[in-house]
């Protein structure tokens, strides 16, 4: 009995990581133009992981990109046009990729 509370817990808490996890399941692939230094990166990464519904995956300098994990059906491209705009860039386009795993089927 004294066991349930904490296995309750434990569940609960494992449930909504990984429902978390699960939810951003779409890749964006961004061309920005203006990317041009790796301080721009950092500036751009510490804006994107405020948002609960976006991961950052990377940032290219050579490819002038970068790519995000997000859930599809909160993402928002207004949302990361304003933040863009806020660092002076510009997104070229949006390249969207669904991603699978063995959970999908």
């Amino acid at each position: 009995m004294k066991y349930i509370v904490p296995i309750l817990f434990f569940t609960l808490i494992t449930s909504l990581t990984y429902k978390n996890k699960i939810d951003k399941n779409t890749e964006v692939t961004i061309p920005i133009p203006q990317l041009s230094s790796i301080e721009l990166i950092k500036h751009l990464k510490s804006e994107i992981v405020k948002h609960k519904n976006i991961d950052f995956v990377n940032g290219s300098l050579e490819s002038k990109t970068i790519v995000l994990l997000v859930d599809e059906n909160l993402f928002s491209k207004k949302e990361i046009d304003n933040l863009l705009s806020k660092w002076g860039c510009d997104a070229e386009n949006y390249y969207f990729r669904k991603l699978y795993t063995s959970n999908n089927y």
